[in-house]
């Protein structure tokens, strides 16, 4: 798509929307301005990607492409900042942000794009959250390129790419409630799409209290093959955790088991972070393995659950199997995803986990 420059003294605006192809419903649209070119030398700018016109989000990420490598960024107004593809900004207040793009010395060309950040008020005393209830698995063949080996013989039930703007909400639950072991508060608007296919969940420091996100899948059975792909922010206040588990329906805890395939903890930076399996009567009573990664890159996280052993994957390798009968839990869990707070700090900044997509196996 191409959009000529405007030569007038005020920028032209435009409105950029994504639809799938049949379909009316609107994925992501941004509003941008094509800046007025200085001459013909003035070198081409593309915008790539932008954050929605409006957005729960407090984060905004720019993709372009410049045929100069002098380009620089501002934020409502700032002074420019040498930049490169993507630039993100971050801690945006809500209220409107006009972002620009700058290419070339002499002979310029520029990109604005405006986006709201919508208010999110922390809101009344905390609610309990519904129990999820179980959803019909799907009959779609499974997709290409799983990192597991031999997942591609088995029936997929349930799968997210997190396309779009809205979470899937017939699919997921999210946590309205206090936090973990009471600690600060869960809320659902602390859970959003980014517009560019990824879950994110925010924790953040509102009025003094932390306020971060969770969701559970509504697909509740014992066994199967889950795997995701998942990143979480450094947080130098060493106060969230990122994790992936399931959760027993029950909620029977530890009797009925407990499966961090993915938890972070509070280390910074965040290399190694851990899987643990809590089984028994005490909450002290488990095992875990250490992994050497660091946790804010990206991996593709995978656990194979049977009856007689829970396999867990890191990047499509086999690193840690369990076939203590005691640990391997017979009871129907779902897939759950949390930031957790495992303190009162607080944050010097919000902290986000993000998550590309899930996939869960018979």
């Amino acid at each position: 798509m191409s959009v000529p420059r405007h030569r007038g003294s005020r920028p032209l605006w435009h409105r950029l929307a994504i639809r799938r192809v049949g379909s009316r419903r609107v994925l992501a649209s941004t509003r941008f301005a094509v800046g007025a070119r200085s001459s013909r030398y003035a070198p081409t700018l593309v915008l790539l990607a932008a954050p929605p016109a409006q957005t729960g989000a407090n984060s905004a990420v720019l993709r372009f492409a410049a045929t100069t490598r002098v380009v620089s960024c501002s934020h409502d107004g700032s002074a420019f900042q040498r930049c490169g593809s993507p630039v993100s900004f971050s801690g945006l207040a809500p209220g409107a942000h006009r972002f620009t793009i700058r290419a070339g010395r002499r002979h310029t060309s520029s990109l604005t794009v405006a986006s709201d950040v919508l208010a999110q008020p922390v809101g009344p005393a905390p609610v309990a959250s519904q129990p999820p209830a179980s959803t019909q698995p799907s009959d779609k063949p499974p997709p290409i390129g799983s990192s597991v080996p031999g997942a591609d013989g088995r029936r997929l039930l349930f799968e997210d790419d997190f396309d779009g703007t809205q979470l899937n909400t017939a699919a997921w639950s999210t946590y309205n409630g206090t936090g973990y072991n009471g600690h600060g508060l869960r809320r659902p608007y602390a859970i959003t799409l980014d517009g560019q296919g990824h879950l994110a969940i925010t924790a953040q420091t509102i009025n003094g209290t932390t306020v971060t996100g969770g969701m559970a899948n509504r697909l509740n059975r014992p066994y199967g093959l889950y795997e995701f792909r998942v990143r979480t922010d450094l947080d130098t206040s060493r106060n969230m955790s990122g994790v992936v588990l399931t959760w027993p329906q029950s909620g029977r805890f530890p009797q009925d088991g407990e499966n961090d395939i993915y938890e972070t903890g509070t280390y910074n930076p965040r290399d190694p972070f851990f899987s643990f399996i809590h089984f028994g009567n005490t909450a002290s009573q488990q095992t875990s393995f250490k992994q050497y990664a660091d946790a804010t890159a990206w991996h593709t996280m995978a656990m194979d659950w049977s009856s007689s052993a829970i396999k867990i994957y890191r990047d499509g390798a086999l690193v840690w199997t369990v076939t203590d009968p005691q640990a391997i839990s017979h009871a129907a869990h779902h897939l759950a995803i949390q930031l957790d707070a495992l303190g009162n700090g607080q944050l010097s900044g919000p902290v986000r986990m993000y998550v590309d997509w899930v996939r869960i196996y018979q």
